[in-house]
């Protein structure tokens, strides 16, 4: 009997942990961990690892700890190699989890972009500038979804300001525009005529214009990329697709036939007519 009340005396005068009597090895922790918050646990002497656990299940979603405090103030760090051997009041200080911006070229023909890490809860003045292009579009910004992007919805321009409010990050979806081009009408030796130029945005389609130029002699036979019909060929009217920064297209001709009549004259015998082609 007397070792037992030399050893409850000593639990209660040193702050020993290691008793077999649980009131004697256990400590109250007060932790404050948000404004007007608190909450009182029980737990066994120098356990930092359990006191980090009911920390960790005060933190909202989104959140980490980033610092516990013996004071209010912040300015007496603890750690978990610091005992605590008596009844003690700490103090949570949170952080956002960083999570990651990541940017989805969407279909851009160059250019590679690093995600940007940002805090949850936190903004950053700008992200991180696009370096990402697209033959035959312009940059417009930044959409949240595929969907979005698709139609064309601009969430965010270049170098905006952006706020993580979404556990496990965010993906960006590069919003892109046609650029119109110009599909230029070449007479090619026409004689009569005139053709404006025919807007068509990249990678759409549309039936060209009707030929309206006329050369002397000749019959128009369709257009091509080059003026001496080496290139692509195109009929009239027909279906064209913007695939280059703008095209030129020049008229094609095919002479036409006529026939040379030989007239008698009051003279006698025949002649058959003979046909020549126009300008041989």
């Amino acid at each position: 009997m007397k070792n037992f009340f030399k050893k409850v005396a000593a639990c209660a005068v040193m702050g020993l942990s290691m008793f077999m009597f649980t009131a004697c090895g256990e400590v109250k922790v007060t932790l404050y961990y948000g404004d007007n918050s608190n909450k009182e646990i029980k737990i066994a002497k120098d356990d930092a690892t359990g006191i980090l656990s009911e920390i960790g299940k005060l933190a909202e979603a989104g959140y980490e700890i980033k610092g516990v405090y013996f004071d209010k103030e912040h300015s007496e760090k603890w750690n978990e190699k610091d005992a605590i051997g008596r009844n003690r009041q700490l103090y949570v200080e949170w952080q956002g989890i960083e999570y990651s911006v990541n940017f989805n070229s969407n279909l851009a023909t160059s250019g590679t972009m690093a995600a940007q890490t940002i805090r949850y809860g936190e903004s950053v003045a700008n992200l991180n500038s696009n370096t990402y292009a697209r033959t035959g579009y312009t940059f417009m910004g930044w959409a949240t979804s595929q969907e979005r992007a698709d139609a064309g919805e601009v969430d965010y321009v270049d170098g905006s300001t952006f706020t993580m409010n979404t556990i496990n990050g965010v993906t960006l979806y590069a919003v892109w525009q046609a650029k119109q081009y110009n599909v230029v009408f070449d007479g090619n030796g026409s004689t009569s005529g005139t053709m404006e130029n025919q807007t068509i945005s990249f990678d759409g389609t549309q039936s060209l214009r009707a030929n309206t130029f006329v050369k002397t002699g000749y019959e128009f036979s369709g257009w091509n990329t080059k003026a001496d019909g080496t290139g692509l060929s195109y009929p009239d009217i027909c279906s064209y697709t913007m695939i280059n920064e703008g095209v030129t297209l020049y008229a094609q001709w095919t002479p036409k036939t006529f026939n040379v009549v030989f007239n008698a004259n009051g003279a006698s015998g025949t002649m058959a007519n003979q046909q020549i082609v126009f300008d041989s």
